[in-house]
């Protein structure tokens, strides 16, 4: 199974345009110029995905891909 990094990696450069050299782990959703439309958007693609309910509002720009990973892990576990 694909990590949720991979995941998202994958749905900002496939989907939503963002260069693939520019996203790893450690970058920041607002570095990457990735606005509020593209985080709901991306919290549909990670519930459906992962199985995880992901209120509004919950990804936000100054999140790192890799704090959003744990994120969704951490809510992966609990259910």
């Amino acid at each position: 199974m694909e990590s949720v990094v991979d995941v998202i990696r994958e749905a900002l450069v496939e989907k939503y345009g963002v260069f693939g050299d520019d996203v790893d782990a450690d970058v920041t959703f607002e570095n990457l110029d990735v606005d509020s439309l593209v985080l709901v958007e991306l919290s549909v693609v990670l519930e459906r995905r992962f199985g995880v309910k992901l209120p509004d509002g919950e990804l936000t720009p100054e999140l790192s891909l890799g704090e959003a990973a744990s994120l969704v892990e951490a809510k992966r576990v609990a259910v």
